[in-house]
């Protein structure tokens, strides 16, 4: 009889944790730092992993919602308190198309109403007069026209306008002979020229045409195609002064700048060398930490403001529509979701998505098809060798699904952090791994906790 003597297979292993405490997209691989490899409408500004900006749709004086059935032709939305006529006022919402359809919704009648139809893109925005009339203006390649009430439309520029702004109480036009052209004070229908009051200012041409005109720390900044200037309001008409501001970027877009205010004014817009800011001093780029490749000769933005942040949609050199938040503070930025009509009008970042007037939050609801989604794609834990990654275990609030692959298996659960944290055991062995999050409206990720065992050989 042979007998065998059993031999126990022992093995070495090694029990690691790793800790993420800030949160990147496509940053140099460093301790400590959670990189994904692409992130959408995901605001790691802070270093935490936020789920971004949001929808709230947006409610009229009745507490009903806005609904508009038809939106993909929309081009922007504006507020405007409409004049009834006897020295009452009603709130009114306007949609404008791509054609330069002119609608509003009124509240009197609580119907869409057609306001005019022009033969090109038109903008709107609204200018106070000495008798607190507030008229709308609506501008573009048709010129200048302003109406105070319904049905009350009327030319007050005949030539083609590519920027306007109120500022001082004036409302100014640029047009295309690169001069601009200034009502008089709490005036918006008058242009009359005089010394004091209504008039114009020539401006340089070797910056190419003018795309922008925005009210700035109490001035008016020019945008050209390859600058920016400076015209100094300040005193009487005769007073007037312009002064260049040193750029060394790409062309600028018109309709893409916009003001921020966060510890004083910010300007930022979109050039086809990326996002800048200027803060009256000096102009810089921002969003270092995305690639931002905007179409160049067909390009066509809308921007909007909120709680701090800047938003731009534009159209990428792929052809899709891109959407950019970009912070105030820090100048650093995320993609987002690229909204339809997205304005501002009266303080308010408004935009059309899922047939609805919808109201741009820093907390808010996705459109169909977005998610909150981070991508870790190849995560090695420290090293090159096969591993066991035991858990998972995350910091913050909210609720989030994880799915978490190894190249052959991968598993997804939806968590809900009780009490500011939660573990997902995860099981799987490999030698990197993938990591998807998406999260809910409101989460909020600190840091993650990973529990790997690398096993190191077998022996008698």
């Amino acid at each position: 009889m042979v007998s065998f003597q059993k031999k126990a297979l022992s093995c070495k292993s090694r029990k690691e944790k790793f800790v993420f405490e800030k949160f990147d997209v496509r940053a140099a691989e460093k301790s400590g730092v959670w990189s994904a490899v692409s992130a959408k409408n995901c605001d790691c500004i802070s270093g935490a992993l936020k789920a971004g900006a949001g929808l709230e749709r947006f409610t009229l004086e009745n507490g009903e919602n806005l609904s508009l059935s038809v939106s993909s032709d929309m081009d922007s939305v504006f507020l405007w308190n409409m004049s009834k006529g006897d020295g009452t006022y009603v709130p009114a919402v306007g949609v404008i198309s791509k054609k330069g359809s002119v609608r509003l919704f009124n509240l009197t009648i609580g119907t869409w109403t057609a306001l005019c139809v022009c033969a090109t893109r038109v903008r709107a925005l609204s200018a106070m007069d000495l008798t607190g009339v507030n008229w709308l203006i609506l501008y573009g390649e048709v010129g200048g026209y302003a109406c105070s009430t319904l049905g009350s439309l009327k030319q007050i520029y005949p030539y083609a306008v590519t920027g306007a702004c109120v500022c001082g109480g004036r409302l100014f036009l640029a047009s295309e002979n690169e001069k601009i052209v200034y009502s008089k004070p709490y005036e918006p229908t008058n242009f009359v020229f005089s010394i004091d009051d209504g008039g114009a200012v020539s401006l340089p041409t070797d910056l190419g045409k003018i795309v922008g005109l925005v009210p700035f720390q109490n001035d008016v900044c020019v945008l050209y195609e390859y600058g920016l200037g400076k015209l100094e309001i300040k005193g009487s008409a005769r007073e007037f002064r312009f002064e260049k501001i040193g750029y060394g970027g790409g062309k600028i877009f018109g309709d893409s700048a916009g003001v921020c205010s966060v510890g004083g004014e910010k300007l930022f817009f979109l050039a086809e060398s990326g996002v800048y800011s200027f803060d009256g001093k000096r102009v810089e780029a921002c969003c270092k930490n995305l690639e931002i490749q905007p179409i160049g000769d067909t390009q066509v933005c809308n921007h909007a403001e909120f709680d701090g942040k800047y938003f731009v949609r534009f159209t990428g050199k792929d052809g899709v529509g891109k959407g950019v938040v970009v912070d105030a503070e820090s100048g650093k930025g995320y993609e987002a979701f690229a909204p339809l009509a997205l304005s501002s009008s009266q303080g308010q970042a408004l935009c059309l998505a899922d047939e609805y007037v919808q109201r741009i939050k820093s907390f808010g609801l996705l459109p169909s098809g977005e998610y909150f989604e981070f991508h870790v794609k190849k995560e090695r834990f420290g090293s090159d060798k096969k591993k066991l990654l035991r858990a998972l275990r995350f910091f913050g609030k909210g609720t989030l699904e994880i799915c978490v692959g190894n190249g052959l298996k991968s598993k997804t659960k939806t968590i809900e952090l009780i009490d500011g944290q939660a573990e997902l055991p995860i099981g799987l062995l490999g030698v990197e791994f993938s990591v998807s999050l998406r999260l809910q409206p409101g989460a909020e990720i600190s840091k993650i906790e990973a529990r790997t065992e690398t096993f190191s050989g077998f022996g008698a």
